[in-house]
């Protein structure tokens, strides 16, 4: 940070504006990534930026202007912002292979792992290739991530909250780490969490660690998925979630929860298809009704079952439509452009209520849908 022409450090310089009664955003006085990623794919085109630093002023925002004239494809792009700068350094390397130089996975490793001591060698092991198999399935995609993601694993949750707080992509107080860790970790032998660019694994006392493939392989596919919608749609802060806001970024949390359950079922039942998957729910009893769907926009209690399986019967019947599951790389792209409604009916061929009626025909009709 420089002031009056002297480089001063960051923590030195919020010191010195609270003397002056100045309040400065940690997170936007902070160098991002992404934002890192931008300023040297503009300077590399000798687009002026001013300082490569990681922070958003007015040079790098001229600077995104002129990266839209030398790259039309990013100009229905929202604006640059720390959010979705990563979205900008992503796309740029996806129209300009030699950009992609820049992404901030080049530099550092793809994934990196802070894994607990609280974990045998042999289970951090077991962690690291279940990471390995679900990169390589994305990879089969041809889905690219350019910002590293940090995995946190622990069977301690002190420890897990701790790293939570301290790696977090925005401010985040230990209490709000602790608070997410308990809620999250619930007791339950295997369980994880994506916030941006970080993967929480919460591994019980009782997990099985002599049959952990299947249940890590799984849960991680999962975890990453989300993280792909995040780099290809835009981060959020976690102080938003839950609200209109967050919604209209990343779309209602069935279809966020649907999206990344047809992933792992696809990646570790590569013989069923969604056909077959939807067939398993036509069979049970349980009925479900697209008005209670559309009621799933800010409901987050995955362990609740019913929310599980609404959550899981619309993914399964997104993915069985026409390109499969290419759509939801479709629908993330354009979420990066527009409304998540908008988006969804340029994806999948028909507007979200079009498809809650749909949903209530193809599985048991209720009451409430007759």
């Amino acid at each position: 940070m420089f002031l009056c022409g002297v480089r001063i450090p960051i923590l030195g310089f919020l010191a010195l504006a609270s003397s002056f009664g100045l309040t400065i955003n940690l997170a936007e006085a902070t160098p991002d990534p992404g934002l890192v990623c931008v300023q040297n794919q503009a300077q590399y085109l000798s687009i002026k930026t001013g300082l490569v630093d990681g922070l958003m002023g007015p040079k790098t925002r001229d600077a995104s202007r002129a990266l839209v004239k030398e790259y039309p494809e990013l100009k229905d792009l929202r604006a640059l912002t720390r959010d979705n700068a990563i979205v900008w350094c992503r796309e740029i390397g996806l129209i300009d292979d030699e950009q992609t130089r820049f992404w901030p996975n080049k530099t550092t490793p793809k994934f990196e792992f802070l894994l607990s001591n609280f974990l045998s060698d042999d289970q951090q092991i077991e962690i690291q290739n279940a990471v390995t198999f679900a990169y390589r399935y994305f990879d089969r995609h041809n889905i690219h991530l350019a910002g590293t993601i940090k995995v946190i694993a622990s069977s301690n949750e002190t420890e897990l909250a701790e790293q939570l707080a301290a790696n977090s992509r925005y401010p985040m107080r230990l209490s709000t780490a602790r608070r997410i860790i308990r809620d999250q970790c619930r007791g339950q032998d295997l369980s994880g969490l994506n916030t941006p660019s970080i993967i929480v694994l919460c591994v019980g006392a009782d997990f099985n660690w002599k049959q952990p493939y299947l249940g890590l392989r799984r849960l991680i596919t999962h975890e990453i998925s989300h993280e792909i919608q995040r780099q290809m749609a835009g981060y959020t802060s976690l102080a938003i979630v839950n609200n209109k806001n967050l919604v209209a970024r990343m779309g209602p949390r069935w279809l966020v929860e649907g999206s990344a359950i047809a992933f792992e079922l696809d990646a570790l039942f590569p013989y069923l298809d969604a056909t077959q998957h939807i067939a398993i729910f036509r069979g049970e009893k349980n009925r479900y009704s697209g008005k209670t769907l559309s009621k799933l926009t800010f409901n987050s209690a995955i362990s609740e079952l019913y929310f599980g399986n609404y959550a899981t019967l619309a993914g399964q019947m997104l993915a069985n439509r026409k390109e499969g599951l290419r759509n939801y790389f479709t629908y993330w792209k354009l979420l990066a452009r527009m409304d998540w409604q908008e988006a969804f009916l340029k994806a999948f061929g028909l507007t979200p209520k079009a498809f809650f009626k749909e949903f209530s025909q193809s599985s048991v009709r209720s009451n409430s849908d007759s």
